[in-house]
């Protein structure tokens, strides 16, 4: 009876167990729009931007024509497309990126190892709404080269091919996430000097 006991806790334990991996591989970690009112929390608790871990919310392409093969190439990959050779740079969705400036309404994204290379989401109006790229007229800045932001609207795309399928210009965009517990789960751990007495 000992044994058939020990053996339902083990079952059960398995059970929950890959039943939190097989949640966690659907769905993810949870994540919420990183809005204006989140970070007048986050100052509130004086919590520095530069500590939380941010996410892209959908998956994009940045797409521009080069002047010829020889143009210096910061990111991306380069193809040949009738005739003209297109610099594509891909951000994969929800890919973990940190906060390397911002200003009152913007805030600087870098998704790759170098700090340099940030992306801009800027607040909208509204508090409640998310953080998005900044974007002017379908076109985007990026390591001081204009490029047309392409939106991916299918889901497991692999390639993004030469006709840019599945995704959609100028009328998309992405927002930017954090994890939902970020507000309850941060600390700031602050210490006081305590002087240093003569004796």
């Amino acid at each position: 009876m000992k044994q058939l006991h020990i053996l339902l806790i083990i079952v059960i334990i398995s059970i929950s167990s890959s039943s939190c991996t097989y949640y966690h591989k659907i769905f993810g970690p949870r994540k919420t729009p990183f809005t204006n009112t989140e970070r007048e929390q986050l100052v509130a608790k004086q919590v520095p931007l530069n500590m939380i871990q941010y996410y892209n919310e959908k998956k994009i392409m940045l797409k521009r024509v080069l002047d010829s093969a020889g143009t210096i190439i910061k990111s991306g990959e380069v193809q040949l497309e009738n005739g003209k050779y297109i610099n594509y740079v891909t951000l994969e969705k929800e890919t973990p990126g940190k906060c390397v400036s911002f200003t009152e309404s913007t805030i600087n994204i870098s998704f790759e190892a170098s700090d340099s290379k940030g992306l801009t989401f800027i607040k909208t109006d509204n508090n409640n709404a998310p953080y998005v790229l900044q974007v002017v007229d379908g076109n985007i800045e990026y390591q001081g080269e204009m490029y047309k932001l392409y939106v991916n609207t299918v889901t497991n795309i692999k390639n993004i091919g030469t006709n840019n399928k599945g995704y959609k210009t100028p009328v998309g965009n992405t927002a930017l996430l954090i994890k939902k517990n970020t507000l309850y789960s941060k600390k700031i751990h602050k210490s006081v000097m305590k002087g240093n007495k003569v004796n």
